[in-house]
């Protein structure tokens, strides 16, 4: 298995570290370092989560392969959503539901502290989405790579993903007031666009 890691989190550590010394010699504003640095690490914690670990040993993907071990992509929307609540506990169903949720909840709130001039709400459905896609797309090319489905490349992971994203971005936008007060920094405010 090849997975995320102590030596991942080392060299990952290594570009953030750079960032962080060299927007200090800058004197960039604290705040701006801080919301950068942790939105590195939150990218590097969503990578770590939804690509690893990856199967690399031929012979026990072979074996996975003969016996039919592997998972089936899902390209039909609310199916997989359908499964779960029909075949699982409330917990396990939750988990499920709330974990793809909750994963890009974050980058959501993100994007209008990221973008100088704001974020619209319709440019975060955009971007959610995208963002969604190349994780689904990113799993499948590595799943064709290694030859064995590793992951589900599913559509309703994208629908659950993107509705995070817009739960994140709604969350920043409830809160904006209060950031802006705590850390009086006019970029702090979402950009009324949309």
């Amino acid at each position: 298995m090849l997975d995320f890691d102590i030596l991942g989190v080392l060299i990952a550590s290594i570009p953030l570290l750079f960032f962080v010394i060299i927007s200090l010699i800058k004197k960039n504003k604290l705040i701006n370092i801080f919301v950068s640095a942790t939105f590195y690490i939150y990218l590097i914690a969503l990578i770590s989560i939804t690509f690893f670990p990856i199967p690399i040993d031929k012979a026990i993907i072979n074996d996975y392969n003969n016996i039919g071990l592997h998972y089936s992509n899902n390209f039909i929307p609310f199916e997989s959503i359908y499964k779960i609540l029909s075949t699982n506990t409330v917990e396990v169903s939750a988990k499920q539901i709330l974990g793809n949720l909750i994963l890009l909840l974050p980058f959501g709130f993100y994007l209008p502290l990221i973008f100088k001039n704001g974020c619209s709400f319709w440019k975060a459905i955009i971007l959610g989405l995208t963002f969604s896609v190349i994780i689904e797309l990113i799993q499948f090319l590595i799943s064709a790579f290694i030859n064995f489905t590793y992951r589900i490349t599913d559509v309703d992971d994208i629908i659950l993903n993107t509705t995070g994203c817009i739960l994140g971005f709604l969350v920043y936008k409830l809160s904006s007031p209060l950031l802006n007060t705590l850390f009086n920094r006019s970029s702090i405010t979402i950009a009324n666009k949309g």
